[in-house]
């Protein structure tokens, strides 16, 4: 693996309130690439904690939790790498899935996001994509080897260009949590 490719990409976590052994975790495996965490729930020990164990290239603790969308917008402005990976802190990620994710967003042309196949604590495969909820057909999980094109994704994990959702608009900081991806996906199918 060339050492440029780590640094291309910023993994942006953001966190709140979640459990401290499983953001470590997460931490360990993702340690080669630059690392932004914004912390929504004012978790200055486990800040303290991971900035001894890590290299973190931007550790924010808000005194208050401000959004999801407007955490997310503050450390896609800090990132200087081409690709951003974009994360909640619960959400486990490693370094074989974000070179998976890159190299998914690199085999098509107009690919803007690229999301991946969700796992739960059963081990049984998650909705994470489909169409847009106005359109009221069932969201299934789907069920697939490949990739596929979407209406929609959630955002609980993606990897994107940081110039394209510069130039797209970053999160609409009016949703707090909630519907911030079918916002953004909406944005995206427009252009």
């Amino acid at each position: 693996m060339s050492t440029n490719i780590y640094n291309e990409i910023t993994v942006l976590l953001i966190l709140y309130q979640e459990e401290d052994n499983q953001i470590l975790e997460n931490l360990e495996k993702i340690r080669n690439f630059k690392i932004i965490i914004i912390d929504n729930s004012n978790n200055i020990k486990l800040r303290n904690i991971i900035k001894k164990k890590y290299n973190i290239f931007n550790y924010i603790v808000n005194k208050e939790n401000i959004g999801f969308a407007k955490a997310a917008n503050i450390g896609i402005n800090l990132a200087d790498t081409k690709y951003i990976i974009f994360s909640q802190g619960d959400c486990p990620i490693s370094e074989e899935n974000i070179l998976s994710l890159l190299e998914a967003y690199k085999k098509y042309k107009n690919c803007f996001l690229v999301s991946p196949t969700f796992i739960n604590e059963n081990m049984e495969i998650s909705y994470n994509a489909g169409p847009f909820p106005e359109k009221k057909i069932d969201n299934e999980t789907i069920h697939l080897e490949g990739d596929i094109c979407a209406e929609s994704i959630s955002t609980a994990i993606i990897l994107f260009k940081k110039e394209d959702i510069l130039n797209i608009g970053l999160f609409n900081e009016n949703f707090f949590i909630y519907f911030m991806d079918y916002d953004l996906c909406k944005r995206i199918r427009n252009i």
